[in-house]
């Protein structure tokens, strides 16, 4: 409901692995932010690391909280950014944020998006 360009940063904040179709989430946060877009998002650098995710998301999301969306859209840092430059987005910053605690050992990672051109 917000008009294009309306807001000057947009955050999503560890969303995009929660959407079943992520990229219609991305694309209205490009439409209504006019400078930044920045986004946390939970990712894995090996395979211990994927599996480790799941767990956790799934326990987090599904035991504990019940109804939150939990389709494992987990990725690579370089994945991340390949599909956010697929979509036209220049990346403006990219940067390691490690492991959020021992409990639930989820990697996240920084991305600062910009509207290209």
């Amino acid at each position: 409901p917000y008009a294009s360009n309306k807001y000057s940063n947009v955050t999503l904040l560890t969303v995009l692995h929660h959407c079943d179709h992520w990229e219609k989430v991305l694309e209205e946060a490009v439409r209504v932010c006019s400078d930044n877009i920045v986004i946390i998002e939970s990712v894995f650098i090996n395979r211990g690391e994927f599996v480790a995710n799941m767990f956790f998301d799934w326990i987090w999301n599904r035991v504990v909280y019940k109804d939150v969306n939990v389709p494992f859209n987990f990725q690579e840092p370089s994945k991340w950014e390949q599909m956010f430059e697929d979509l036209g987005l220049e990346i403006r910053q990219s940067i390691d944020l490690g492991y959020d605690s021992p409990m639930t050992p989820e990697h996240h990672w920084l991305f600062v998006l910009g509207k290209s051109g």
